[in-house]
């Protein structure tokens, strides 16, 4: 009786059976995309319920609903879209490669939100945000179509 052949792979027997790269880059960008249009939303929130009089952070009221709704966002946001990217990932065997990639996605959509809504805000004001959501909206969607093709 001969052995079986080794596999040529450097990772061996772990090594994924397929090709599902397509499918991870369209997935992390969909759970940006959706970070980033949900953080444009809740900046949107936040800057419309924001007290005008606040001009330093020594005199922000910590109390006040729009910090307690950013505060509370920021996690949601976080969470909304690592599950994005998990859920479209789901055809990824490895439950490792799959929550890393989610968690890539949350803090990289995450980061890039705060970025875009941030300067957004500051240099264009409260209707470049509901635009930026919109945007990122039809983006996400594009995307997760893609991703949803791929699987």
């Amino acid at each position: 009786m001969t052995a079986p052949p080794s596999s040529p792979n450097p990772f061996g027997a772990d090594a994924p059976t397929e090709d599902h790269v397509g499918l991870a880059v369209a997935a992390v960008g969909t759970a940006a995309a959706v970070a980033v249009a949900w953080f444009s939303v809740l900046t949107f929130l936040v800057a419309r319920m924001r007290d005008p009089s606040v001009t330093s952070a020594a005199t922000v009221n910590p109390n006040a609903p729009y910090v307690n709704l950013f505060l509370v966002g920021i996690p949601i946001g976080l969470l909304v879209a690592g599950l994005v990217g998990w859920v479209l990932m789901s055809p990824i065997d490895s439950n490792f490669r799959r929550g890393g990639l989610a968690i890539v996605a949350a803090l990289a959509g995450t980061c890039l939100a705060m970025m875009l809504t941030f300067t957004a805000h500051a240099a264009f004001g409260s209707s470049a945000l509901a635009a930026l959501a919109v945007l990122a909206l039809v983006v996400a969607l594009r995307l997760g179509g893609r991703a949803r093709r791929a699987a």
